[in-house]
């Protein structure tokens, strides 16, 4: 790999971006009320410890096992929709508000509402939140294969069953990366909020765990709880970004911007 002065600058931002943050956090420490905000080194050991914690093992893998079932059950529906909405067109204007309306909705507004109906108010939580981002890409992605094979598309007949399934389905699969790639870590701090909600001691989750050191006023298992949330989202945006240059490498797709922040 070629070092330029490029990639050595971009080095250099990130360090001192790093030591803004830890220096942020240190001033936090010095200057909070009653020193609410732990010192860093003593948050960075307790989420070490975690690492060898059962309750807290435990919890990560509840908290990751309902956002991979989230996740299959989301990218399946909003695959086979968005596809459907670029190949008709009728179809994208239909559901147009209906994703609109689901993307505007506020986080707190939806736990509020389904936590008094349903007990799987975490699901339908992640699944509102990255089912528009998602489904934005495929769309988005398969209009602009349909624009790219126009002519040999119309060739064979604009609304032909062929054209569907031997072109547009296989070559906006790459575009699914788009919407993963900003989808899933939106989708592990939507439940991890969503956790933080829910009142029944039996349920089990990062969040759940985040929310008990709240109530025990432990700052120090708060914020190692926080950390090893922020690494693990971290970790994961890593890897679906190295995924998503490499599919993009490999496709040259289109990349589009499917949520805001």
């Amino acid at each position: 790999m070629k070092i330029t002065k490029k990639s050595i600058s971009k080095l250099i931002y990130l360090l001192i971006g790093i030591m803004l943050i830890f220096l942020g956090w240190h001033l936090g420490y010095l200057y909070s009320p009653n020193n609410i905000i732990p010192p860093i080194g003593e948050v960075i050991k307790s989420s070490c410890l975690l690492l060898i914690e059962k309750n807290a093992m435990l919890a990560l893998g509840y908290t990751t096992y309902r956002v991979v079932i989230c996740l299959l059950i989301v990218v399946i529906l909003a695959y086979v929709l968005g596809v459907l909405s670029a190949f008709y067109h009728q179809l994208g204007e239909i559901l147009s508000p209906v994703v609109y309306l689901i993307s505007s909705l506020p986080s707190a507004s939806i736990i509020f509402i389904l936590i008094i109906f349903t007990d799987i108010t975490n699901y339908l939580l992640v699944s509102f939140l990255i089912f528009p981002i998602i489904y934005k890409g495929v769309y988005l992605g398969s209009k602009t294969i349909i624009q790219t094979y126009e002519s040999t598309i119309r060739l064979e007949g604009r609304y032909k069953l062929k054209n569907l399934f031997k072109v547009v389905c296989p070559l906006s699969l790459p575009y699914l990366t788009i919407g993963l790639a900003q989808g899933i870590p939106l989708a592990l701090k939507a439940e991890i909020m969503g956790e933080v909600f829910m009142s029944s001691t039996r349920y089990i989750g990062l969040g759940r765990l985040i929310n008990q050191a709240y109530l025990d006023v432990d700052m120090v298992r708060l914020f190692s709880l926080t950390l090893l949330a922020i690494v693990l989202i971290l970790i994961i945006d890593f890897l679906m970004r190295l995924a998503k240059k490499s599919i993009d490498r490999r496709f040259g797709i289109t990349t589009y911007k499917t949520c805001h922040f």
